[in-house]
C-alpha cells in the first residue's frame, strides 16, 4: 500500500505540472485574444472615419457628351 501511495502522489505531481503548464497556455492565449480584439475594434473604427469623409464630385470638363 505505500508504494501505491508514492506512485498516486508522483502521479498527482505530475499532473499539477501539466495544469500549471496548461493553465499559463490559456493565461496567454486570453492576452493574445484581448490584444486582438482591442485592435480589430481600432480597425473598425478606423474605417467608419473613413466612410464619413464628404467625397467631392469628379472633375469637369472630362469631353463626354451628355446623353
Amino acid at each position: 500500500m505505500a508504494d501505491e501511495n508514492i506512485v498516486l502522489r508522483e502521479a498527482l505531481a505530475k499532473i499539477k505540472a501539466e495544469l500549471a503548464a496548461e493553465r499559463e497556455r490559456v493565461h496567454a492565449l486570453v492576452r493574445a485574444a484581448t490584444e486582438l480584439s482591442l485592435e480589430l475594434e481600432q480597425t473598425r473604427e478606423e474605417l467608419a472615419a473613413a466612410q464619413q469623409v464628404t467625397r467631392l464630385p469628379g472633375p469637369r470638363g472630362t469631353g463626354r457628351i451628355p446623353g
